[in-house]
């Protein structure tokens, strides 16, 4: 029953059969044989490593941020299919960077995310939440697995295909790719000249680099019992788009130390999250919170934004995470403020939380204000083909119109001013970011108030505010960005009187002050 239930679960995710590509099938066969796959039906692996943050680079086009992995375990049962993931991450060790989202960690921070078929879900403090919108990526990691290739290249029988990969000099390297449908993508996966599984590759879609690749590689090979190998070292990257010409960085960089295989894990879907049946996405429901005459306060799902009303047309501030999200911003924008245009977005950085939403601006027609240093990054992700799940912007293509606060290097001109005659809304540079090197604040003279991403986070109402600093063991780590945003608002001589965040709710100034012990000034 349980290799029905496997080659179900497999050949779900496999287009059908074409005329059959017989060598294709017999290096799978030796692969199977020489890794010891077809005993496995189930693994379970731990480590250490490196574990990285996608989407928040400190600068565009650089490495995603670096956390240390202190511990990393996977648990796979093959047959079902289901996966969990278990892992621990800290700050890098003293004297590396901590530059991009997500620095400086005020401690360990864990996480446990699961699938299981067509389920997937989170843990945290003992309490599962449905996060059904990652069950594709998931699925398709637990098939790059070592063994999980093996498998599924198996149950594509006739649309297997292999090539020998070649030097540029055209001579064989001993390398055969084998090449498969996976689900909606396509893998290839590389076998080396001892039939073992090097690396896989296949495309995922993300919001702001629409067809994004992921790449598994795989190393130091060993027999960990039975005859079934496993790799001593895992690598995963993503982001790269070679239509684009954007690289990938890694997410994952794992120093196996522990592997089983057939154990017999609980991989059973929750109570809680079974009785959350999945349901089709909500439309993205948005909290509209007036802070001044002509001023909105847009919350909800993800980043906040906030919309500001001009004589004949509407600013907003940030368009963040997707389509869906912005186009919802949008509309809630435009009810506010008697149906006006939305005319131009303003972006504070490139994190892909917070920009994830340019494509439906650009489709909207509106012109993106955001830092010089941007330009040429956000020019390739505007063009970028998104084949896998087609947005509004692939289904009719446009050049997006920007203005820029600074030059492409990022300096320059300090401000970006936008008025009506009446109305003034000031973007300022900031200066010495750790979070976002290309980093903006927007603020409103007459209003005096200032709209500020990732910097400064206040806490929820009646919550006690986030620690700035703690110690672990003799190191003290400090978070630095709401003194660096204090410094920016004196270096500008803004006269700040509220703080709309795009994360958290809108507060005084003077909550800002007493964390930073300011209280006075």
């Amino acid at each position: 029953m349980r290799r029905l239930v496997l080659a179900t679960a497999i050949l779900a995710m496999v287009a059908g059969p074409t005329p059959q590509a017989q060598d294709a099938q017999a290096i799978v066969s030796a692969v199977a044989d020489a890794m010891g796959s077809a005993k496995v039906t189930a693994v379970q692996y731990s480590g250490s490593g490196t574990i990285a943050t996608f989407g928040q680079s400190w600068k565009n086009e650089v490495p995603w941020p670096e956390f240390k992995l202190t511990s990393y375990t996977a648990t796979i049962d093959y047959g079902i299919p289901a996966m969990r993931v278990e892992s621990a991450r800290d700050n890098p060790d003293e004297g590396r960077p901590m530059q991009g989202g997500g620095f400086p960690l005020l401690g360990v921070q864990r996480a446990n995310q699961a699938v299981n078929g067509k389920v997937a879900w989170n843990v945290n403090g003992g309490n599962a939440t449905p996060a059904l919108a990652t069950v594709n990526d998931r699925m398709l990691e637990l098939w790059s697995t070592p063994h999980g290739v093996v498998k599924v290249a198996q149950a594509a029988a006739g649309k297997l295909t292999v090539e020998e990969q070649k030097t540029a000099r055209g001579e064989p390297t001993g390398v055969r790719i084998l090449t498969f449908p996976v689900g909606n993508t396509t893998f290839k996966a590389s076998v080396s000249k001892e039939n073992t599984v090097t690396r896989v590759e296949y495309t995922i879609d993300t919001p702001m680099i629409g067809d994004t690749q992921v790449v598994a590689l795989f190393s130091q090979y060993t027999d960990r019992g039975d005859g079934v190998k496993f790799p001593g070292r895992i690598v995963r990257t993503q982001g790269a788009s070679p239509t684009i010409k954007l690289d990938g960085y890694p997410v994952l960089t794992l120093a196996v130390d522990k592997f089983a295989a057939n154990p017999k894990p609980a991989l059973d879907v929750p109570e809680a999250v079974q009785k959350a049946a999945p349901t089709p996405p909500a439309v993205a429901a948005v909290t509209t919170q007036k802070i001044a005459e002509g001023v909105v306060f847009l919350s909800g799902q993800g980043a906040n934004s906030v919309a500001v009303e001009f004589a004949d047309h509407i600013v907003l501030i940030e368009a963040p995470q997707g389509d869906a999200l912005t186009a919802a911003r949008f509309d809630a924008a435009r009810k506010a403020f008697a149906n006006k245009p939305v005319r131009y977005v303003v972006n504070t950085h490139h994190h892909f939380d917070h920009a994830g939403g340019l494509r439906e601006a650009v489709a909207e027609d509106a012109t993106i204000v955001t830092n010089g240093w941007n330009r040429l990054y956000y020019e390739k992700l505007i063009a970028a083909p998104h084949t896998l799940n087609p947005d509004r912007l692939s289904k009719t293509p446009k050049k997006a119109t920007m203005e820029f606060v600074g030059t492409d290097f990022g300096q320059g001109r300090e401000v970006h001013e936008m008025t009506d005659g009446k109305r003034k809304l000031q973007i300022f540079r900031v200066a010495g970011s750790q979070h976002a090197d290309a980093m903006l604040i927007a603020y409103l003279p007459a209003e005096k108030i200032l709209i500020e991403a990732d910097m400064y986070t206040p806490p929820a109402e009646g919550a006690a505010a986030a620690a700035l600093a703690t110690t672990v063991g003799a190191r003290i780590i400090i978070n630095p960005e709401p003194r660096i945003l204090y410094n920016n608002i004196k270096r500008q001589n803004l006269q700040v009187e509220t703080i709309a965040p795009l994360h958290g709710r809108v507060v005084k100034m003077a909550e800002l002050l007493k964390e930073l012990g300011e209280a006075g000034n």
